[in-house]
């Protein structure tokens, strides 16, 4: 509950004393004092109590070194930046890695601003950024229900300039990473699915209203789209607005029957080559070869039991030979 409230919890125990828990939970909307920084061109606010210090770098005193072992798979370069601060030396990280952003192999921090942040347990971590932009009071506004759970933000803020700009929480960021959180990874799982591609329509040309129902209701639990005509007039209408991938008719119908209509579509060029199928109680031999000379794929006799239309859509639609 409380990694969902993008909070956190920390305990701190000393034998024979007691344990100190340290319980970290947003509020719904409240000021606090954040520094707004600029990163890959992206503006962000940190808030000033999880800063330790901002430094602005010189040319010394700086080393060229190895990453420490704990950041060497991190980062994509065998080489960093160090800087000497008071009694340690700390590896220049871009904040951009961090927040899984275009970021330079290696940084170049002479005359950069750094963000220096101090965990609990003493750790130390120099970011660099692009700028610092202004230091002030904002107010946070979580993200929910707008957005789900959002690695390393606790809110967002508005800016003079009207800009909206991401709060982050440093230390829940640096906490993902030591669980092997990858965010360009989680960004591109988070990315909207590419639209699902549209059912292919299958046009249904009965003059029984009843046969109409059964074979739309068959053709939809197979996940096409049915599209309904009462005869071969009406079905030249519907091709008209939109091709099928499949045609299912009668033979004997009002106006025009399957045999006309099968004759009309396979003299013009943009029908000539959509799979008809001619579903009907005659059974003849006749009308087979009939319904073949129109130039008809496939001829099914009524009643159709649902395993076979289901082989035949597959076989016209899916180019599957049946099982």
């Amino acid at each position: 509950s409380i990694q969902r409230l993008q909070g956190n919890i920390r305990i701190e125990s000393d034998a024979g004393a007691g344990s100190r828990i340290h319980l970290r939970v947003p509020t719904t909307l409240v000021s606090v004092n954040a520094v707004v920084v600029r990163v890959s061109g992206h503006a962000f606010a940190i808030p000033g109590d999880s800063i330790s210090q901002l430094l602005y770098i010189e040319d010394e005193p700086l080393r060229l070194g190895r990453w420490p072992e704990e950041l060497a798979d991190y980062h994509r370069g065998a080489e960093c930046w160090r800087y000497a601060y008071q009694d340690d030396e700390l590896a220049i990280e871009p904040l951009a890695a961090l927040l899984g952003l275009p970021s330079p192999d290696i940084a170049q921090p002479a005359g950069s601003t750094m963000v220096l942040f101090e965990e609990a347990d003493g750790a130390r971590h120099l970011f660099q950024i692009d700028e610092v932009v202004q230091t002030r009071n904002i107010l946070l506004k979580p993200l929910a229900p707008y957005l789900g759970n959002v690695p390393g933000v606790i809110g967002a803020c508005l800016l003079a300039n009207g800009d909206v700009a991401p709060v982050l929480d440093i230390k829940r960021l640096l906490d993902y990473r030591r669980e092997g959180f990858d965010p360009e990874q989680h960004a591109r799982m988070q990315a909207p699915p590419a639209p699902a591609e549209a059912p292919a329509e299958i046009l249904i040309v009965d003059d029984s209203l009843s046969n109409r129902k059964a074979l739309s209701l068959m053709i939809e639990q197979l996940g096409y789209t049915p599209i309904t005509a009462i005869d071969g007039l009406d079905a030249l209408e519907h091709l008209d607005e939109s091709l099928p991938a499949l045609i299912l008719t009668d033979l004997e119908m009002p106006r025009m029957n399957g045999i006309e209509l099968t004759y009309a579509l396979r003299q013009q060029q943009e029908t000539s080559e959509i799979p008809i199928v001619m579903i009907t109680s005659r059974s003849s031999r006749k009308h087979r070869q009939q319904a073949e000379d129109a130039g008809v794929d496939d001829y099914l006799t009524k009643p159709v039991d649902s395993d076979t239309l289901t082989d035949c859509v597959k076989q016209w639609v899916e180019n599957e030979a049946p099982a």
